[in-house]
């Protein structure tokens, strides 16, 4: 896991305006095997750090991603969580823009200029757990694919986010996959609770048998509303269809930060 921050980033009216309008966050998985997983965390700072941006990304093999987002604040930060086996590979650059899309050169941030942490780079706690471990899930049978460390919140001031992805592999078989389908649902878990789901549902025709591969990558941003306690948050995937030869979970990760 790799954690970087762009810092603090000043960035207060001029001529009646501030300089940067959005932030551009372009990410570059370099490697030819591997997925990686960001978790893309954006700060308001004034007076008092406020989270304002929480995203969890999928890189595949040889991806490149472009994210905008909202910026015109007096002051802000981002904060970029890396991890999976293509961690290393994942490559991260910030451009601050105008309201007329232009550059803003004093915010802009290539890879070499991000600042690094060895915790999660904004004195926000945090439990994680992801692999790229493969799992064949049973047809029907509702599976538990990966499990977050416990985590507790101390007072009703704080909050929780979890955010969870995986890679959802299906495999049609080869005797009669001329029309095969398929409903995928990702379910995620407080203790033996699920509090959201995620369902992905696909038809095909084709013109002839075929043992075909279908990827899907759903994914999770959840604020949990809970009291103070210690909770554990799991991801559990189900998936049905027809003309299924199989399932396989790859690559999944789940971070649950508490601020």
């Amino acid at each position: 896991m790799a954690i970087l921050s762009t810092g603090p980033i000043e960035n207060s009216p001029a001529g009646g305006s501030r300089p940067t309008q959005t932030v551009t966050v372009k990410i570059d998985n370099s490697s030819g095997t591997d997925s990686s997983t960001i978790l893309i965390q954006g700060y308001q700072l004034n007076g008092t750090r406020t989270l304002y941006v929480s995203e969890l990304l999928a890189i595949a093999p040889n991806q490149v991603i472009t994210k905008n987002y909202f910026a015109d604040v007096n002051a802000f930060e981002f904060v970029f969580t890396t991890g999976d086996a293509a961690a290393s590979a994942t490559e991260i650059s910030v451009w601050g823009k105008n309201a007329s899309g232009q550059l803003v050169a004093a915010h802009r941030l290539v890879f070499d200029e991000l600042s690094s942490s060895g915790n999660d780079g904004g004195g926000i706690p945090f439990v994680s757990n992801q692999t790229n471990t493969t799992l064949i899930i049973p047809l029907i049978t509702p599976q538990t694919v990966l499990t977050a460390p416990p985590i507790t919140k101390t007072s009703e001031e704080e909050s929780l986010i979890i955010n969870a992805f995986a890679d959802i592999e299906v495999t049609s078989t080869a005797e009669t996959s001329t029309e095969p389908g398929y409903t995928i649902i990702f379910d995620l878990l407080r203790d033996t609770e699920i509090v959201t789901t995620v369902t992905i549902t696909k038809e095909f025709a084709f013109p002839f048998d075929l043992t075909r591969s279908f990827s899907e990558y759903p994914s999770i941003s959840w604020f949990d509303d809970v009291p103070p306690g210690t909770y554990t948050y799991s991801l559990l995937v189900t998936v049905t269809g027809v003309e299924l030869l199989e399932a396989v979970v790859q690559s999944r990760s789940i971070i649950v930060s508490k601020f």
